[in-house]
């Protein structure tokens, strides 16, 4: 720590890796500037239908290749650690309150 600011340093030689620092003004002005560009019509257009053509991707790859990924996870040895199973212990306060007042009355 320097001045309060971390520094990287590299293990064989004690000199520091990163020595550029920003100041808050310019981190302000590039976020700003990335701000416009994430809300900028066009670029949102584009983000929206690339989303869209990577996800029919993944689904087409799905759908292909579904039943060699499950002979795959079937041939893993010790696949019962691949195949947890989720216990529900979602116990309600006011049911065990309710319990509890069944008892002592």
């Amino acid at each position: 720590m320097v001045q309060g600011v971390m520094n990287v340093k590299s293990k064989s030689s004690n000199s520091v890796l990163i020595k550029e620092r920003i100041t808050f003004e310019e981190h302000y002005r590039d976020v700003k500037l990335l701000n416009t560009v994430i809300h900028t019509p066009a670029v949102k257009g584009f983000c929206y239908s690339r989303l869209r053509m990577l996800e029919l991707k993944f689904n087409l790859y799905k759908t292909l290749n579904e039943h060699l990924e499950k002979e795959e996870a079937k041939s893993v040895p010790h696949r019962d650690f691949y195949n947890v199973r989720k216990v529900d212990t979602h116990v309600h306060l006011a049911s065990c309150m309710c319990c509890y007042s069944f008892c002592f009355c």
